[in-house]
């Protein structure tokens, strides 16, 4: 969900270099919300997971495509398939990464990523925007921005006042985007930041996080001293995200939720605790970044191999605290 969203200004440099041209978007299911209510697109298009894999699949949306006629073709993060599709559909100007032996010739503007020549510090909204760029399209100051219907803001409202949350409120996101328990994600690190963030700010707190991090969201409410509220596996996606835009203030894991909550404009605190986080690349556009004075970890640990995150161990309150009061300043 989060590569999607931040790719959003995209959309906006096409629209903004051709206002009078059709965009649509082609997404997996799974990250469709992302841009579902984007006014700038024309028509989303949504494919099943592992569609484009699959014989049928893939000829289903080349005869799609190619019933289209489009004039360009943007593929932000390709593989064979896709590149493949917009070929055989005839698309004339087709952009795509430039370092893919088998596939990358099929490309008419071949886009160098950033991130395999040795750059670490662009963030990704930067490096997608070259994309745009290849063709002639940019804007001058982009903003990953996530839109949101007002029904997904009026069931929001009816969740929160029959959970009792009441008044002005913080969000806590523990959730990664990968499978996560009490062992593998302690939730002391993270009750210590939720109980010093409602002492500092007087705000209630909610926890938030996938059906798959109920577990885990539990021992977080579980082990806090000052009361909150737990939301995990409660809300859909457009739900969230309402939840975020309400929020006074957003504390998220590196994740997708991170990516929303400054999508919406609310004051956010991104935590990147491994040394293998890229909080340059990856951090929440204009919003703040925690990480520890040092690693236990190596470079070579990945949150996807991780038996035990003990990184946030080193991830303290009043690390947390300061650069909540970073982020509301800013606001």
């Amino acid at each position: 969900m989060g590569d999607v969203l931040v790719s959003s200004p995209v959309i906006d440099a096409l629209r903004h270099r051709w206002p009078e041209a059709r965009i649509d978007v082609l997404v997996r299911k799974g990250a469709a919300d992302m841009v579902a209510s984007h006014p700038e697109v024309n028509e989303l298009l949504v494919a099943d997971e592992g569609e484009l894999d699959s014989r049928d699949g893939f000829h289903r949306w080349l005869e799609e495509v190619r019933r289209r006629r489009y004039d360009l073709g943007l593929v932000l993060w390709s593989r064979f398939a896709e590149a493949w599709l917009l070929w055989r559909a005839g698309v004339p100007h087709r952009v795509g990464q430039d370092s893919r032996l088998t596939y990358s010739w099929m490309y008419t503007h071949r886009v160098p990523i950033r991130s395999e020549h040795g750059d670490t510090t662009s963030h990704w909204v930067d490096c997608q925007l070259d994309y745009a760029r290849a063709v002639g399209a940019d804007l001058p100051e982009p903003f990953p921005r996530l839109f949101l219907t007002d029904a997904a803001r009026t069931q929001t409202a009816a969740i929160c006042a029959e959970a009792g949350i009441e008044g002005p409120y913080a969000v806590l996101h523990v959730g990664r985007g990968i499978p996560l328990d009490r062992e593998k994600l302690p939730p002391e690190p993270f009750a210590a930041m939720a109980d010093a963030i409602a002492r500092e700010h007087r705000l209630a707190v909610v926890l938030t996080g996938g059906p798959s991090e109920i577990d885990v969201v539990t021992a977080v409410a579980e082990t806090m001293h000052e009361p909150c509220v737990s939301l995990a596996g409660r809300l859909s996606v457009p739900q969230l995200g309402a939840l975020l835009e309400r929020a006074s203030l957003v504390v998220a894991n590196d994740s997708g939720p991170m990516h929303m909550a400054a999508g919406v404009g609310a004051p956010t605190v991104g935590i990147f605790a491994m040394q293998s986080d890229l909080p340059r690349r990856w951090g929440p556009w204009r919003g703040e970044i925690v990480r520890p004075d040092r690693f236990r970890c190596s470079a070579a640990c990945r949150k996807e191999t991780c038996a035990r995150m003990t990184c946030y161990e080193d991830i303290t309150p009043e690390m947390v605290v300061a650069a909540t009061r970073r982020a509301l300043r800013q606001r």
